[in-house]
């Protein structure tokens, strides 16, 4: 009778842990939305991956209505036309400035391609031609904005960085042709390196998600 009765008790016992098994490691999925587990957490694949920020979506509409012409509209695939875009205080006021590199072949020539600054109010204030990365903001400032350290390309030169300072209304439009800088010359002081973190190294699409 006692062999029964701990017969019984171990199975209860076995059948009780599979459930409590069973139920830790099972995950609630919601109809229509495909999760994935990443690193212990459960991501909602597609929904969250791909969300768009406020600041993508203006940035992008800029572009569209400001920067690309009709006929570019028609040309242009906007699947593989893009752009990045990064951010800064550069003039202290409390208010972000955003950095808009294009990554197209319509805004792009050998040299490197156009760069924007755009206020926080997404209104462009500066256009360089012939801009590329490394692009800094050092943490010497003139008329109250932070120098800049662009990288334009030229073949028969090594001293490709150019520090561009403002001068009371705008920045010099054309890198390559300011003071320039080897690599080795880099100046360590600067703030801000552009395009270089996770978020300022995405590249967006022309087409809306």
């Amino acid at each position: 009778m006692r062999q029964v009765f701990f017969a019984a008790m171990l199975l209860s016992v076995v059948f009780t842990s599979c459930k409590k098994t069973e139920t830790k490691d099972s995950v609630a999925v919601e109809p229509g939305v495909v999760e994935q587990k990443v690193d212990s957490l459960v991501v909602k694949d597609k929904a969250e991956l791909t969300k768009e920020t406020e600041e993508t979506k203006k940035i992008r509409n800029w572009i569209m209505t400001s920067v690309l012409t009709k006929d570019d509209l028609t040309s242009t695939d906007k699947t593989s036309g893009g752009f990045q875009y990064d951010s800064y205080d550069l003039n202290g006021d409390g208010q972000l400035e955003y950095l808009v590199k294009a990554s197209a072949s319509y805004l792009c020539g050998s040299g490197g391609c156009s760069l924007f600054i755009l206020n926080f109010k997404f209104e462009e204030i500066q256009e360089f031609s012939i801009s590329s990365t490394p692009i800094m903001a050092l943490a010497t400032k003139t008329k109250g904005w932070n120098d800049l350290l662009i990288y334009s390309n030229n073949a028969t030169t090594k001293d490709n960085n150019h520090i561009m300072k403002y001068n009371g209304k705008k920045y010099p439009s054309n890198p390559s042709v300011e003071k320039g800088l080897t690599d080795e010359q880099l100046p360590k002081d600067f703030v801000k390196s552009f395009f270089t973190s996770v978020e300022g190294a995405k590249r967006h699409s022309l087409e809306m998600n």
